[in-house]
């Protein structure tokens, strides 16, 4: 029986969701992907949010937890094409959760009306 996964271990596609959020929010000091070695770019990170998210709510709440709303509405108005997209499907995904529906849509409302 193989061991479980620890927390440790090297994430799914070499970057963590906590890492995704501080590339995305645009920490100073570059998130390096674990198994290339490079620095992990912002349309990265986002597909890698994307792609979390729509594997469920717990997984959803997981990134929700990092509070990556504000910078995904500020990527999706001023992001490359690839960059806003990746952003948009992330949104999305993190609307599907009947607990924070609200919490993206008014977060997605404040973001225009300002």
């Amino acid at each position: 029986m193989p061991p479980k996964s620890k927390s440790r271990s090297v994430p799914e596609g070499g970057v963590t969701i906590s890492g995704c959020c501080d590339t995305l929010k645009g920490s100073p000091t570059p998130v390096i992907n674990e198994v290339t070695g490079k620095p992990v770019r912002k349309v990265e990170a986002v597909t890698k949010l994307w792609s979390h998210a729509l594997k469920g709510e717990k997984q959803r709440e997981e990134v929700l937890k990092f509070q990556p709303l504000l910078p995904l509405m500020v990527l999706m108005e001023k992001g490359s094409p690839e960059e806003r997209m990746a952003a948009c499907g992330t949104l999305y995904a993190l609307a599907q959760s009947p607990k924070h529906v609200q919490e993206v849509v008014n977060n997605r409302v404040r973001g225009q009306g300002g």
